[in-house]
């Protein structure tokens, strides 16, 4: 509990008071640093600045009100007092009646109020509320949304220091999504300040992230995504969006967004178009213009929703920004290649809704969307052939036709359109609609790869490579796996990270190897990541370091790759950079030996044989010994062979026991036929062999 209190020298001069005022709130700050739950005396200057009504005081002892309390328990005290400073004018306390509004301290958030207090601090020129309520502005949180006024006030803000308006502003002009930036920072904040004010006084990152899993389980929106970005920066990107999509589902409209988009994005069939038109739709109807841009799009290609160029046109216009949405969209994948295709989406969606205006078929319903980009085509428009060729391929809303396609791509490829000379290139290469040709393939991907696509200059790498169509050259393969991958292509930095382990095309270099592994691994390139945990493993281009090392093979692992897995269940067997935990080493071997990794079913067996991770179960062992003896393991022949001998979980069987025991080579044959001879039910089974 807080006491304070006061002394004779009740008529302390005002010259004193204004001379100390300015620490007031430096008071404050230092009483969140001692620590909450703590008595604490306020000294007789500022129980005197009180009780003369300083404005500066009242802040300063509602600081120390809830500072010494947690969770906004000292609220009840504290408010009273800013609100008696606000009314003088002062404007940190609006500032932090603001603040507190916001965050909801203590009780429900109130944007409305927040706003009110944040707008009247700003204009005095209080740099946290200059930052605040802009992004309120920006992102429509209590306030109509106004992006001029809010570029207005986070640019004050900014100048005078304030790194959450600085962020705010580069990343919003960097990707063009001011309100979505600014609806995210506002989250963290809120997100933060709940945390922060129930942390204990030695909290570390530790405990804030797991905090902040605590608050995202309970299904705060604002929270899921917040940590969906943590994980995405730690190179997470599955569970990076498993907690976006759990922030969609929670409301959280941006987070609908990112899911849409990501499943748009993906682009593996009519699973991921139905879950992008899921999210896209509620993001939509919660106002989201990229939403509605992208969901428009959808149903003009027909996508996961049914074709309708009248819905698509409502969308595209409640979007406001129109086709810009899409090159908006590209910039937050960070993708230059799907820059180029969303471009060339937009400019063919532009010209044909200029033909539907101008026909007046937009505005009735009646616009066909193929129709017209058909006859766009036959103009020569390199965009609409490109389309046209993709829809023949396809069979997307026409009848497929490989060959009739690829006549489209090559009319659009000669024009010098890039993602036309790469699908050209890709037909070459597969035979679909001509004759499979990897010289052909091969120079429509150098044309590509030339003006800078990085997808075409990472399969140019790979024919260079391979010596499939072009001379076998390592180092212009590297070359070619340079150039994409510094342009953050995942796949070529995985193999230019290769190229340098192996002295493929360019000196050996292991720390380089890691370096590029690292970057294609934070993208979430399944390989690079087990690469990755392997240097670290054996200290190769990086220290040697377990726990970095079992990092990387879970981030590998949980992608399904079955080494990683395996590797993990060693790592939990032995505790190598992991405490040891035998249960968890048994889930992780029985991932990996699902999917037939021959090592991890003889060790699930060992642990079902002897009771270690799991409950004894001769008949679990058994099965995952003959799935190992199957593939050839000696040691797995044998177990077989003795568990057929002894009747442990199969059998008996003395032929199958035989049979195996002589396939698994341990025993000379005159061994072998001499128990068999000498079976009978006290027989013992022959001695295990080493494990090698």
């Amino acid at each position: 509990m807080l006491r304070y209190r006061k002394s004779g020298d009740q008529d302390g001069s005002s010259k004193r008071q204004e001379a100390i005022g300015d620490l007031f709130s430096l008071l404050g700050d230092m009483t969140l640093e001692m620590g909450r739950g703590r008595e604490v005396v306020a000294p007789d200057w500022l129980s005197n600045a009180v009780a003369a009504g300083s404005e500066v005081a009242l802040t300063s002892l509602a600081g120390l009100h809830l500072g010494a309390s947690r969770n906004g328990e000292g609220l009840g005290e504290a408010r009273p007092l800013l609100l008696e400073a606000a009314a003088k004018g002062y404007a940190p306390a609006q500032a932090r009646l603001g603040v507190i509004a916001l965050i909801g301290l203590g009780g429900t958030a109130d944007p409305v109020e927040a706003a009110h207090w944040l707008a009247v601090a700003a204009e005095k020129g209080e740099k946290e509320a200059q930052s605040l309520f802009g992004m309120m502005l920006a992102a429509g949180v209590g306030v109509d949304r106004d992006l001029t006024e809010a570029e207005r006030l986070l640019a004050l803000a900014e100048e005078q220091g304030e790194d959450f308006a600085k962020k705010c502003r580069s990343t919003g002009q960097q990707t063009g999504l001011l309100p979505e930036v600014a609806a995210f920072l506002l989250g963290t904040v809120r997100v933060t300040a709940v945390i922060a004010a129930g942390l204990p006084d030695n909290a570390d990152d530790v405990h804030f992230q797991r905090a902040l899993i605590v608050l995202a389980d309970q299904g705060d929106a604002d929270a899921c995504l917040f940590l969906s970005a943590k994980l995405l920066s730690d190179g997470d990107r599955a569970g990076a969006l498993i907690w976006c999509r759990k922030a969609a589902a929670a409301g959280h409209g941006l987070a609908a967004v990112a899911a849409g988009f990501a499943a748009f994005a993906n682009d593996n069939g009519p699973e991921d178009d139905a879950e992008a038109a899921r999210w896209l739709d509620q993001a939509s109807a919660q106002g989201q213009p990229l939403a509605q841009g992208l969901l428009g799009l959808m149903h003009v290609m027909g996508r996961g929703v049914e074709r309708d160029m009248a819905k698509a046109g409502r969308l595209f216009e409640m979007a406001g920004q129109r086709m810009e949405a899409f090159s908006k969209l590209a910039g937050l994948a960070g993708s230059p290649d799907l820059q180029v295709c969303l471009d060339g989406t937009a400019d063919l969606l532009a010209k044909v809704f200029a033909r539907g205006i101008a026909s007046g078929t937009l505005a009735d319903g009646s616009l066909d969307f193929r129709r017209e980009a058909l006859e766009l085509a036959a103009e020569g428009d390199a965009s609409a052939q490109h389309y046209s060729g993709i829809c023949l391929m396809h069979g997307n809303g026409v009848e497929a036709d490989a060959a009739e396609a690829v006549r489209w791509f090559r009319l659009a490829a000669e024009q010098g359109h890039i993602p036309a000379q790469l699908d050209l290139g890709f037909a070459y290469d597969k035979g679909d609609g001509v004759s499979p040709d990897a010289e052909e393939a091969a120079n429509w991907f150098r044309l590509a790869a030339e003006q800078g696509n990085a997808i075409a200059q990472w399969y140019l790498g790979l024919a260079c490579e391979e010596g499939s169509g072009v001379d076998q050259d390592a180092a212009e393969a590297a070359r070619w796996f340079r150039l994409a991958a510094e342009q953050g292509h995942s796949h070529a930095q995985m193999s230019l990270g290769l190229a340098y382990q192996e002295g493929s095309g360019v000196d050996q270099d292991a720390a380089e190897a890691a370096r590029w592994f690292r970057l294609a691994g934070e993208q979430g390139e399944m390989l690079a990541q087990w690469f990755l945990g392997c240097a670290y493993q054996e200290g190769s281009g990086v220290d040697q370091d377990a726990a970095e090392a079992a990092r990387w093979f879970r981030l590998a692992a949980e992608q399904g790759y079955a080494l990683a897995q395996f590797r993990i269940g060693l790592a939990y067997q032995k505790g190598d950079g992991l405490n040891q935990d035998a249960d968890e080493a048994v889930h992780w071997f029985r991932l990996s030996a699902e999917q037939g990794y021959l090592a991890a079913q003889l060790l699930l067996a060992r642990a079902y044989e002897k009771g270690e991770g799991a409950e004894i179960d001769l008949a679990e062992a058994a099965l995952w010994f003959r799935k190992a003896a199957e593939q050839g393991s000696k040691v797995a022949q044998f177990s077989l062979g003795c568990a057929y001998w002894k009747g442990d979980g199969i059998g008996p069987d003395p032929d199958e026991a035989a049979r195996w025991l002589r396939m698994s080579g341990f025993l000379e044959e005159e061994e072998l036929a001499a128990l068999i001879a000498s079976l009978d039910t006290e027989a013992q089974a022959p001695g295990m062999p080493e494990e090698s």
